[in-house]
């Protein structure tokens, strides 16, 4: 047998309390003799067989009461004989909440909330069913059930290690939902290891009457949850907005914007320093630097660091002090040169096409490079997909299922922009549903082409 809070067992020595209660009134009494008291003790010492092993047994009742609270507090876990519920369940699923919050952890033992409630968790499954009930992961991140062959493996797989990202506990319960049915897996434990976060547990959704629904039909399964609710108290994260790499007389720099927001609570207000060391690493070199602090956060605009005449490729990271959230105290980045800002215009007329030329070459921003090609619709292969974020078109749309047609429809799909011109002479083909169509005014000299949807 093992138990979820074991600190509590030294508490049992209180269930002696009612026998200490018992000898105290024993000695609180006084015997005074009196002629008519002799009647009395012999009707006594008739029935005191009897009546001593009354008490004995109220006694030992009293006992057994308040040790059994104690360890119904301790919260044990049994299996076999010594199991509540008539043995080991036939699987145990456990619900992972992997979310960022979990990597909280405790300063003074460096141990995270998901690593103490895995390693807890283990333990008393190893000890409780020792092997003979089937363990299943389910984490919030890969959200596919997973067979652990041992429950010492929970603390060691991949799939239960930590994660940046969020939580969606109904979601996670829906997959437990379908995996006990789908597979009938009979008595089933489900434990959930999770910090209560309330964005991860959205309490206002609509599915959770279904899931209430959906549970109340398998009566061979029990909840239990593993929780350390506990904010992360005195925590500093650390953000980037900007970061841009700009080359001048000097040579070239990182100029940056950085952010410190602290975690508040009553308790954790006084905990924040009012300097914080911000450590810089470019390429392996190190710098650092001191900032003071105003009601815990800190915000540094524009501040620049030199990389010298050297390479403008590299990474870099920036770091500031461990507290209870190491996740948000380092930021990684890579920098290189600004991609040339590339566009491909596609016209057989290039005096007509010429302003359009002219506004795309135009720099908007003077530490970009701009490129304008210009291709005839003979040398349509010849646009460069992967480094062209524009393409204007002034021919004939490409023919349906066509290797144009294809690569413009992968070149929107990659985010990338399109832009149609009415050419000289358009014919009649489409392109994703539209085509070119002539709208005629009063005046024939103000005709004009305009796209249309194809029927």
């Amino acid at each position: 047998m093992s138990f979820l809070q074991p600190i509590l067992l030294w508490a049992l020595p209180l269930a002696l309390l009612p026998i200490l209660i018992h000898l105290i009134h024993l000695h609180r009494r006084r015997t005074v003799e009196w002629a008519a008291t002799r009647f009395l003790l012999a009707a006594q010492k008739m029935n005191q067989g009897y009546s001593r092993l009354r008490r004995i047994l109220i006694l030992l009742l009293r006992v057994f009461a308040v040790a059994a609270l104690i360890l119904m507090v301790c919260r044990p876990l049994a299996g076999g004989l010594l199991g509540f519920t008539g043995g080991a369940p036939n699987t145990v699923l456990v619900l992972l909440d992997r979310s960022a919050s979990m990597e909280q952890q405790n300063l003074s033992t460096g141990v995270s909330k998901r690593q103490a409630g895995l390693t807890k968790l283990s333990e008393a499954l190893e000890k409780a069913y020792r092997g003979r009930s089937r363990i299943v992961l389910i984490d919030s991140a890969s959200r596919s059930p997973e067979a652990v062959r041992h429950a010492s493996d929970l603390t060691q797989l991949p799939t239960s290690q930590g994660t940046d990202t969020t939580a969606d506990l109904p979601g996670l319960l829906q997959d437990a939902l379908d995996y006990t049915t789908a597979n009938k897996t009979g008595r089933t434990d489900i434990w959930i290891v999770s910090d209560l976060q309330c964005t991860d547990w959205d309490p206002t959704s609509g599915r959770w009457e279904t899931l209430r629904s959906g549970f109340s039909l398998l009566p061979g399964v029990k909840f239990h949850l593993l929780t350390y609710p506990g904010p992360a108290g005195g925590n500093l994260s650390l953000n980037i907005e900007h970061l841009r790499v700009r080359s001048g007389a000097q040579g070239t720099e990182i100029t940056l914007d950085l952010n410190v927001t602290p975690t508040i609570t009553p308790k954790t207000r006084s905990l924040f320093p009012s300097e914080l060391p911000i450590r810089f690493v470019i390429n392996g070199s190190a710098s650092a630097m001191r900032s003071k602090l105003e009601n815990g956060q800190l915000a540094i605009k524009g501040h620049t660091i030199p990389l010298g005449s050297g390479s403008i490729r590299g990474w870099g990271r920036i770091e500031i002090p461990a507290d209870t959230q190491p996740a948000d105290n380092v930021w990684h980045f890579v920098f290189d040169a600004p991609p040339v800002m590339r566009s491909a215009v596609i016209s057989d007329d290039p005096s007509g096409i010429a302003p359009v030329m002219a506004a795309l070459g135009a720099p908007a921003d003077p530490s970009r490079n701009y490129q304008v090609d210009l291709l005839p619709s003979k040398q349509v292969s010849e646009i460069a997909w992967d480094e062209t974020g524009l393409i204007v078109w002034q021919i004939p749309l490409p023919a349906t299922n066509s290797n144009t047609s294809q690569l413009l429809s992968a070149h929107l799909a990659e985010g990338r922009s399109l832009l149609f011109l009415p050419p000289a002479t358009p014919a009649a083909e489409s392109f994703l549903g539209i085509s070119w169509g002539a709208e005629v005014n009063s005046d024939p000299r103000n005709s004009r082409k305009h796209l249309v949807v194809a029927k």
